[in-house]
C-alpha cells in the first residue's frame, strides 16, 4: 500500500497528538497511518485513547482494510481484539468490497482464517456474485480452496454470470485445484450463462492435463456454448493442437 507520509514523519505527528491530547478521540486517518507504519505499540495506545478501529478516512479506507492489504497479521489481530469489524466493506465505485475477498485474492491464508474465525461469511456471494471459493480457485490458491471446502463452502455455487469455481480453475489450468473441486463434488458439466463449461475453457487455453482429467471424470465432449462450439471446436479455433488432437481421438 502507498504510504501517506514517510513512516518517521507519521510517528512524530502521532506522538505529538497523543502527548498534547491523550484523552481525545484520534481520527481514522491517523490510525490508518499508524497501521501503515506498522507501529504496534502506538496503535495499541491510540486505540486505548479512543481511536475508532472502524472509522473511514478521507479515501474510504479503514484500519483493518490497510492491515489486510499489507498482509500484516499482527495488526489484523490487534484491531480485531480492539473491536474492528471483519464485515466492514470498502466502498468502491463498483460496489462494496469485503476484507475476506481481498485476503483471499492475495492468498493471505493466516489472515483469511482470522477473518473467518471472527465472523467473515464464506458462503456469501460478494461482488459479481463471486464467493471466496470462486476467488481462491481463479487465483490459484490451493490451500484456500481446500480450507473453504473444509469449512462448507458451496462447490457448485454459480456467480452472476453463471461461472463456477471449477470453470474458473479449469480455464486457468490449475490442475490440482480442479482435482480438489471435482473430489469435493463439483459438477464437471455445468454451463454458465453463455454456455461455457469447464472442459471448453480448458481446451480453449490449451491445458491438456486439465482436459484429460475432466474427460476421465465424466466431462461431456458434446457440450456446446452459446456460439455452438464444442471443446474440440474451441481447441481447434485457438490453435491448441495437442488438445484438439486428444479430443478428436476421444470422440471417435
Amino acid at each position: 500500500m502507498k504510504r501517506f507520509l514517510p513512516a518517521g514523519g507519521v510517528i512524530a505527528i502521532l506522538l505529538w497528538v497523543l502527548f498534547m491530547f491523550p484523552a481525545a478521540t484520534v481520527s481514522a486517518q491517523t490510525l490508518v497511518d499508524a497501521v501503515e507504519a506498522r507501529d504496534y505499540a502506538l496503535m495499541e495506545k491510540m486505540l486505548v485513547n479512543g481511536a475508532d478501529p472502524n472509522g473511514y478516512d478521507s479515501k474510504g479506507q479503514f484500519p483493518l482494510w490497510n492491515a489486510v492489504w499489507n498482509d500484516d497479521a499482527k495488526s489484523v489481530n490487534l484491531l480485531i481484539r480492539k473491536g474492528a469489524s471483519v464485515k466492514r466493506p470498502f466502498l468502491a465505485d463498483k460496489g462494496k468490497i469485503y476484507l475476506v475477498e481481498i485476503a483471499t485474492q492475495e492468498g493471505h491464508a493466516d489472515i483469511v482464517r482470522m477473518l473467518v474465525d471472527n465472523g467473515a461469511d464464506i458462503k456469501q456471494q460478494y461482488l459479481q456474485g463471486y464467493t471466496v471459493l470462486h476467488i481462491a480457485a481463479r487465483r490459484g490458491h490451493l490451500d484456500l480452496v481446500q480450507y473453504y471446502l473444509a469449512q462448507g463452502a458451496g462447490v457448485n455455487v454459480a456467480a452472476d454470470d453463471g461461472t463456477t469455481p471449477l470453470e474458473l480453475a479449469a480455464g486457468k489450468g490449475f490442475i490440482e485445484i480442479v482435482k480438489v473441486l471435482a473430489d469435493g463434488g463439483a459438477d464437471v458439466n455445468v454451463q454458465d450463462r453463455k454456455g461455457n463449461f469447464a472442459l471448453g475453457e480448458a481446451a480453449r487455453y490449451g491445458h491438456l492435463d486439465v482436459v484429460k482429467f475432466l474427460v476421465s471424470n465424466g466431462a461431456r465432449k458434446d457440450l456446446k456454448n452459446e456460439d455452438g462450439h464444442t471443446a474440440t471446436d474451441l481447441a481447434f479455433g485457438n490453435r491448441q493442437v495437442k488438445v484438439a488432437a486428444f479430443l478428436k481421438e476421444k470422440t471417435r
